[in-house]
């Protein structure tokens, strides 16, 4: 729900049935390993309101190859990005609202 300011630490680790996510605008913080080994997540959307996203957050997600940022390259790179963020992740770059960034 919109009331959600933060996705947590493992989330949604390993969830093999999870295979699209989009980041509602409520959402601040993308926690450590939230994400990591969710191997049917192909697609990813994540909201200009993020401001964090932890380490190993997408880890292992190895169908992930669509990444989209809703906001702008310079609001992409002031995002603070944890260690290996999208370690072994197929995706190499990310579409955001006016261009793409590579990320692998």
């Amino acid at each position: 729900p919109d009331s959600v300011t933060s996705i947590g630490y493992e989330a949604f680790k390993s969830c093999s049935s999870l295979t699209s996510v989009v980041i509602p605008d409520s959402v601040m913080s993308i926690g450590s390993g939230a994400f990591s080994g969710c191997s049917s997540l192909t697609s990813v959307v994540i909201s200009d309101s993020v401001t964090s996203i932890g380490d190993y957050a997408f880890k292992d997600c190895r169908s992930l190859t669509s990444i989209t940022f809703e906001g702008t390259i310079v609001e992409w790179t002031r995002i603070k990005k944890g260690y290996n963020w999208n370690y072994n992740v197929p995706a190499k770059k990310l579409v955001c609202s006016n261009g793409s960034v590579a990320i692998g």
